[in-house]
């Protein structure tokens, strides 16, 4: 019988079944096996989990990317939302990168992302990569529209300042 159970639970975990631990009160090898069954089990649920998250998510910046922003574009039309799109590319982000550095470069990029997630008025603020980035905005109209650019401007003018250099980001939308 416990040979049994564990046949069952390696057919589980092959088809991707995590959830269900073997409960296996045994002290001999079997016991030790069943154990293992479980340790791995969590093993690969956590692999998994991790390779979910980095295929949606940016490393630089752990917001959500490309992916994460196609699937929730294709679900909004499919249920014929309307939103608003604003597309951002961070402006002499190359120049900082070839005078200071790509540590630079890249800390300015996570203090964007960081700025970005204070506006809460947004559905959705991914990272593509680089110096772009969008918010995904539902059903505003114009005039929140224009509050909204203004508010996202207003943000990213506030300098930064990076071990007493006064950076200034600038942003295109």
């Amino acid at each position: 019988k416990p040979i049994k159970r564990l046949v069952q639970q390696a057919k589980k975990i092959a088809n991707g079944d995590y959830q269900q631990p073997i409960k296996l009160k045994d002290k001999s090898e079997l016991g030790q096996l069943a154990n293992e069954f479980n340790a791995m089990q969590q093993a690969v649920l956590t692999r998994e989990q991790e390779i979910t998250h980095r295929a949606n998510h940016d490393s630089l910046t752990e917001l959500p990317n490309r992916n994460i922003l196609v699937k929730k574009l294709n679900q909004l039309i499919e249920e014929k939302v309307s939103f608003q799109i604003f597309h951002l590319n961070l402006s002499r982000l190359k120049d900082v990168n070839e005078t200071l550095g790509h540590d630079v470069g890249d800390w300015l990029i996570q203090r964007t992302a960081a700025r970005l997630q204070i506006l809460s008025q947004f559905e959705l603020l991914c990272h593509l990569g680089g110096d772009e980035f969008v918010l995904l905005f539902i059903k505003q109209d114009k005039h929140s529209i224009d509050s909204l650019a203004e508010s996202i401007n207003k943000k990213l003018e506030e300098h930064c300042d990076y071990r007493g250099i006064n950076l200034q980001l600038q942003a295109r939308m």
